[in-house]
């Protein structure tokens, strides 16, 4: 059986969600979303901060380097854009997430778990209908904030080799945006169906993440969950959902 690997955080009292990593420099840059004030996840909407860490080797450990993005920022990915794609020249990294970054009311939760455990979390704050993303011109920063033209819950970026952008976001279900630079023009390319009939009613899809394999296919992989059972009475657990596409993303 293979063996666990514990690549970032493990410790008590500590919790984490997601997480990419690229190579640059001769190091792997990971970043993943961290609960400030030893809470767990249950405070994702309020103590969710973007941790930035880095390991020797590809399966860690990964070691703490810095903030990459205050609370309340969720949902981390990373995409690194190598100097011969920008006309300007010189390498960028765009870090796609929700919130931003310009605070939050965190939850403390270092004396005591009851509250955060108990206590209903409460929806993350309202977007205003663009959404933030961060630049740098290295993995360390300094990271400014930007914005997208349009909302996009649960980002998922995918730079192509010929510099356009793709773009997944979830907003009750999956969207395809592309772009032929990161500056736009964004139009959505396709809306990915939802095979709810042979999965069983209320399913939901959420983080999705976006490759392109060798052959030219589009790939989108997923959280799926059922809203419908209990979480202590799941007998057929729904955990994951795969789609693909062989037509440049629009037909899935």
């Amino acid at each position: 059986q293979p063996a666990r690997i514990e690549s970032y955080g493990g410790q008590k009292n500590f919790a984490s969600w997601g997480g990419n990593v690229i190579a640059f420099g001769g190091k792997f840059h990971l970043y993943v979303a961290e609960m400030v004030g030893q809470c767990g996840l249950q405070t994702w909407t309020t103590n969710s901060q973007i941790v930035h860490a880095t390991s020797d080797t590809i399966d860690g450990p990964f070691e703490k380097e810095d903030v990459a993005v205050a609370p309340w920022a969720h949902n981390p990915q990373i995409v690194h854009v190598p100097s011969h794609l920008r006309a300007g020249g010189g390498d960028l990294f765009v870090l796609f997430h929700i919130g931003d970054g310009t605070g939050s009311e965190t939850r403390d939760c270092s004396k005591s778990l009851r509250h955060c455990a108990v206590s209903p979390s409460p929806s993350p704050p309202p977007r205003d209908g663009q959404a933030p993303f961060h630049t740098a011109p290295s993995p360390e920063g300094p990271w400014t904030l930007q914005h997208l033209p349009f909302d996009c819950n649960n980002p998922a970026p995918m730079l192509r080799t010929d510099g356009s952008w793709m773009l997944i976001c979830n907003g009750g279900g999956w969207v395809l945006w592309s772009a032929p630079e990161l500056a736009g023009p964004w139009t959505i390319a396709a809306k990915l169906s939802r095979p709810a009939a042979s999965l069983g009613a209320g399913v939901h899809y959420e983080d999705p993440f976006l490759w392109e394999d060798d052959g030219g296919h589009l790939h989108a992989l997923g959280h799926a969950y059922n809203n419908t059972t209990p979480c202590d009475k799941c007998d057929d657990l729904l955990l994951s959902v795969h789609m693909f596409s062989g037509d440049q993303g629009r037909v899935w």
